[in-house]
């Protein structure tokens, strides 16, 4: 899934996912993450970028150090922001504007900064938009290592897993596993080797919404707040489905039947704090079958709460 006011995360055709509609982070009028608040930052994917990444040396150290986590090569913000060429692509907000003025723009909000709940100093937002507002020349900084997508669980607090002689226990169950999948007995990613099902339970939409963009599989997300994620059609924009999230025991799953179901969807999670919404149509309905721990098919993680 590529996924709110600050962003949802993804499902496209084939399990696409975006966490912010210009890239840029979470934030108000930002495509792909529409409303307001700010998402979490979350570990970026492992780097592959050009051994030479176009940009100064000052800026390259400012996006290794505050930028690079959320804008690597697997972008848990939006899209990979590691290189002058990148920085110099039009936006996918406004076509008028570069990533890197939107960026400039973004480091200044004050209301939905970027990095989100973690203003940059006016120093760092002075070298950048410097570079920037002087036409972003290149510079001959070798390439930025964006880290890598670290597994985590904040709760550090687990389900069991189901074993040969006991499935599950009822809808608190493994948080992370490709419900559908599984609910129809097949084995995805090993998931379900004794090949139980429970064709009674088999919804429209399932999946789960985590605290954190690379959560572990089984890690119990344990959100207080309330959360819903909601369905809308891929070409109408019409709501299709409101699910309300687990929170009262702690495992974020989802789940619901719709009474119609459009050939592709886009999906929003609904917190008091913001929204993260998915960029692209999607139609594979099993969520976590692309919001792995690392993200698969393009997703770039879990789905998370803003």
């Amino acid at each position: 899934m590529r996924f709110l006011t600050a962003a949802l995360v993804v499902f496209a055709t084939g399990c696409m996912g975006v966490l912010g509609q210009d890239g840029v982070g979470g934030g108000t009028g930002d495509s792909g993450i529409t409303g307001t608040g700010g998402g979490s930052g979350g570990g970026g994917g492992g780097s592959v970028v050009p051994t030479n990444s176009g940009l100064p040396c000052d800026v390259a150290a400012l996006i290794s150090a505050k930028c690079a986590s959320c804008h690597g090569a697997s972008p848990s913000g939006g899209v990979t922001l590691l290189t002058r060429a990148e920085f110099m692509a039009p936006s996918a907000r406004d076509a008028a504007q570069t990533y890197g003025q939107r960026a400039v723009a973004r480091m200044n909000d004050m209301t939905s900064p970027m990095p989100p709940g973690n203003p940059l100093s006016a120093a760092d937002i002075a070298v950048f938009s410097t570079w920037v507002s002087g036409g972003m020349l290149e510079g001959t900084c070798g390439a930025i290592d964006a880290g890598s997508a670290e597994p985590t669980c904040a709760s550090n607090s687990f389900k069991t897993a189901p074993s040969s002689t006991s499935a599950h226990d009822g809808f608190d169950m493994a948080p992370g596993w490709a419900c559908i999948s599984c609910h129809s007995g097949a084995n995805f990613a090993g998931q379900n080797p004794y090949g139980w099902s429970a064709g009674g339970e088999i919804y429209s939409y399932m999946g789960t919404v985590f605290s954190a963009p690379h959560e572990k599989d089984m890690c119990k997300p344990t959100l207080t707040a309330p959360v819903r994620v909601e369905i809308y059609d891929g070409t109408t924009r019409a709501l299709v489905l409101s699910m309300p999230v687990d929170t009262t025991r702690g495992n974020g799953n989802f789940y619901g039947d719709a009474a119609r179901i459009p050939a592709t969807y886009t999906a929003k999670v609904i917190t008091a704090n913001g929204t993260r919404e998915m960029v692209g149509a999607q139609s594979n309905r099993d969520c976590n079958t692309c919001h792995t721990v690392a993200g698969t098919n393009s997703a770039p993680g879990r789905i998370y709460v803003p």
